[in-house]
């Protein structure tokens, strides 16, 4: 078995925020976002210790693997290349969030977003923020 780790670093040239400001009399500002953009991932799986007998602790399977299959050669990891698998893919954005000021300088929010990428996979965050306005 292994522990598999994502990393996605998103790029949304095109997203799009629409304020509700009918409540700012009670500094409660709901909000939706959507827009398309660009995804990069980056894989990473770990062999679990508790599989000792498929994972014996030696080259090539002692170091996080590659496709699933077997890791990166010690010599490229000690040139500092990095590990794991990438992709880049289109996909879109959509999601919901509200902001309450607490004063004309400070905010407190949350936001849900789920993220569709074109190679089929999907993920969704919650996510808290903190804003200054100035």
């Amino acid at each position: 078995m292994t522990r598999t780790r994502l990393r996605l670093l998103e790029v949304s040239p095109v997203l799009f925020k629409y304020t509700i400001t009918n409540l700012d009399r009670y500094r409660i500002r709901p909000y939706i976002v959507g827009g398309g953009g660009i995804f990069v991932t980056i894989t990473n799986q770990n062999p679990l210790e508790d599989n000792s007998a498929l994972f014996t602790g030696t080259a090539p399977f002692d170091a996080p693997l590659l496709g699933g299959q077997i890791s990166q050669s010690p010599e490229l990891v000690a040139r500092g290349i990095p590990q794991g698998q990438g992709n880049i893919d289109f996909g879109w954005t959509i999601g919901f969030g509200n902001e309450w000021r607490a004063t004309d300088l400070l905010s407190f929010g949350m936001e849900y977003r789920s993220r569709q990428i074109a190679g089929g996979g999907s993920l969704q965050t919650l996510s808290s923020k903190f804003g200054f306005h100035w």
